[in-house]
């Protein structure tokens, strides 16, 4: 899910546009965890997700203050389980051994 997909379901001419601000929402919220999951977390990407995240939520209780939204905290929960999210960079940036194929 990107921001792309999200965009052309808005259209209202599209025949899989959203129907109710909650199917907007969901795939919002699962653009944020997909952004977390598929980053590094201290990404520049991460952490414009993160950000856009927080002013989102925000901006989603003024407009629906009587509904309640699932918090970061709740969210993340899931994501730290998984083991290759605290490997360092280094881990998976190794440069590959070239080789030598006209060595004469």
């Amino acid at each position: 899910m990107d921001l792309s997909v999200i965009r052309r379901k808005l259209d209202q001419r599209n025949t899989l546009h959203y129907f109710t601000a909650q199917q907007f929402v969901d795939d919002v919220l699962l653009m944020f965890r997909n952004c977390a999951t598929f980053n590094y977390p201290d990404s520049e990407v991460a952490n414009a997700g993160r950000n856009l995240e927080v002013f989102f939520l925000s901006k989603l209780r003024e407009v629906f203050p009587s509904q309640a939204f699932p918090t970061q905290t709740q969210d993340r929960t899931n994501r730290n389980s998984l083991a290759w999210l605290n490997r360092k960079r280094r881990d998976y940036h190794r440069k590959k051994k070239r080789g030598h194929f006209l060595d004469f």
